[in-house]
Parts: structure tokens; sequence; C-alpha cells
């Protein structure tokens, strides 16, 4: 067995095996281009062999910055990375221990991150190799149903199906719409509300890209309207049977009007309509206020671990870490200075 770097020609092959092993959007080779294109992430992705044949990735980025030091990650920004193996054929451990072996810089980097592997077995092999994280991320999985009115009688309360209504009352819509015709609304409302929220934001480009490098069968967008004003949306990341809640922007000013419980309900309607079996609600802080949000859905509980292995392995809750930023990033800075260094900061933290 051999671990060798993926190239461009191994494109199909790559997407081929994440289809066939995982449901998993977040490991296709199209993040190896996006990272590499908006980022300049140094990106290394993996594949094990035996006799020839693909039995593991492993996408790796890896960034170099003198603020916040030099560490490779499975992967930035996502809610799932590290390996997918094929568990019908191979010895999970051994797998492992050839992609350690063949980790890049695994002597100078300050540590390697693991995020959340879409495999419980390799989650559960990885906490006897690598350090597991401080901090307690996690998601929650809302069974779909064949008919979204089983849905709304049976999982919504009263007082979530009042503030749909009342959103509507208040002209609130949502509408299905590609992203590349809903791109620069939904930027401009991001950068409002991230700025809002204290925290740098994201690249144009990063979202620009997506439909392009993933394609349009793997990104969604869902736009929200006041009357026929564009005040924010959500893009979600499909999988086989899985959506995938990725990034949400509503123009602060309307917040009040509760369009997010309007949001929640179409994105589930539509999920309902299309087939799909469950929708994850994306990446949270146990404890945090959008944790307290995501819960009212009831969805089950899904532990998004993190791993690590290095000598410099970040162990402090980030809403503590970067604090004092936070309140200065949201206060005191423009919003045009927040787009044009924002991005920088993003990559180095890479979350």
């Amino acid at each position: 067995m051999n671990v060798r770097e993926a190239a461009n020609r191994d494109e199909a092959e790559w997407n081929e095996f994440v289809a066939k092993f995982s449901d998993s959007p977040y490991h296709l080779y199209g993040w190896k281009k996006l990272f590499e294109d908006v980022y300049d992430y140094e990106c290394r992705f993996l594949i094990a062999e035996n006799d020839g044949e693909v039995v593991g990735i492993l996408p790796l980025a890896v960034t170099r910055s003198l603020l916040f030091g030099f560490w490779a990650c499975s992967l930035p920004f996502l809610d799932y990375g590290g390996p997918l193996i094929r568990l019908d054929k191979m010895d999970v451990r051994q797998v492992l221990e050839l992609f350690s072996a063949s980790f890049p810089y695994v002597d100078d980097a300050d540590f390697f991150e693991i995020r959340s592997p879409p495999q419980q077995v390799t989650a559960s092999s990885l906490q006897t190799m690598f350090e597991p994280g401080n901090v307690k991320y996690l998601s929650f999985l809302i069974k779909l149903e064949e008919s979204f009115d089983k849905i709304w009688q049976s999982s919504f309360d009263s007082d979530q199906r009042k503030k749909i209504r009342r959103a509507g009352k208040h002209g609130i819509s949502i509408i299905d719409q590609d992203l590349e015709n809903g791109v620069a609304e939904f930027f401009h409302t991001y950068l409002l509300a991230m700025k809002k929220l204290g925290s740098p934001p994201h690249k144009f480009e990063f979202f620009a890209l997506l439909p392009k490098l993933l394609g349009n069968k793997r990104v969604k967008f869902f736009q929200i309207l006041k009357g026929t004003k564009p005040i924010g949306g959500a893009l979600v990341f499909l999988g086989g049977t899985r959506m995938y809640y990725g990034y949400e922007a509503i123009d602060p000013q309307y917040k009040s009007l509760r369009p997010a419980y309007m949001l929640y309900s179409e994105m589930l309607r539509w999920g309902c309509e299309h087939g799909f079996e469950v929708f994850d609600t994306g990446r949270t802080l146990h404890g945090s206020g959008v944790y307290q949000f995501k819960k009212q859905w009831r969805g089950e509980e899904n532990p998004l671990p993190y791993f690590y292995a290095g000598k410099r392995i970040p162990r402090d809750d980030p809403r503590e870490k970067y604090s004092l930023f936070s309140q200065m990033w949201g206060k005191l800075l423009p919003l045009g200075l927040t787009e044009k260094i924002g991005w920088h900061i993003k990559a180095g933290v890479g979350q």
C-alpha cells in the first residue's frame, strides 16, 4: 500500500470515491481548487492505494502566517474533513497510520487539525491516535419526511409556527434562486451580518466560485425577500441523501421579523419535496445562542469532534480567545475595511 498526492487528472476518480463511500460534499476535489484559487492555500490531497486501487483519501490544506502560525487542516472553514476510507476492504488503523506518516511538514508545522470525519469508525480510531480537541462542536440532524406537513404538525411547536406565519404577514418570502444570480446581494448582506457578529468575512470569490468548482447539483441557494427586496439568504451543500447547512446571512435590521424561522421551514420543505432524508444544521458551539436556536427544531445532536497532533495544539475556546478582537471588529471598523482585510484574517484562522 502506498500514498501519493492527487493531481487534477485524478479529480473524476477522487469524486467517484467520495460519492461511493460517503455522503459528504465536503470531500469533493473542487475544494482544493477553491482553497488554492481564493486563499492561496497549499493543498495536499492524498490518495492511499492498494495494488493500484484507491482505498482512502485525505484532503489537507496548509497555510503559513506570521500572525496565526504554520498549520495544516482537513479542512479549514468546513464542518467535516479528515480521511475517507474504504471500510469494506481495508483496516482503518493501517490506512490512518500510513496517512499520518505521509503528512507534509510533519516536523515543522505547529499543528495538524482533523475536523469531524464523517465515518464513525474512522473518528473512533483517530481518538486513540490523536489528541481530541477541547471545544465541543456539534450539529443537529433533522429527519426529513416524505410530506413536509408531517414535520409542520408533529415537529414544529405552536411558537415556531406563529413566528413563521408572522414573517409571512410582514412580506417575508423564500425563493429558490441560482447562486450566480443572487451572490452579489447575498455577499453584501453577509458582510453586514459578519460585522454585526464581530467576525471577519470570506472573500466574495469564495461564494461566487462554489457552483463552478463544486457543481450546481452540490450547492443550493435560498434567497430571503422582503417584498421584492433581497434581505439575505442561505447556502446549503447537498450530499446524496443529506442537506448540509453552510452559510446564512440576514440583514440585521430585518431580524425582528423572524425571517430565520421561515428560512428554516422552507429549507426543510424543499428537502422533503426533493427526496432528502436528513437536514444537517451545521457546526455549532455547544451552549451558544445559535445552539439554542437550532436546538428547537428537534434534531438529534451529532458531535463534531476535532483531532490534533503537533507541538502547539490550540486549546482555547474561540469565543474567549478572540472576544476582544470580535468587539473591536464589530464596533470600530467600517464595512469596506472589513471586506478588504477580513479575508486575510479568515484565511489565517481557518474558521
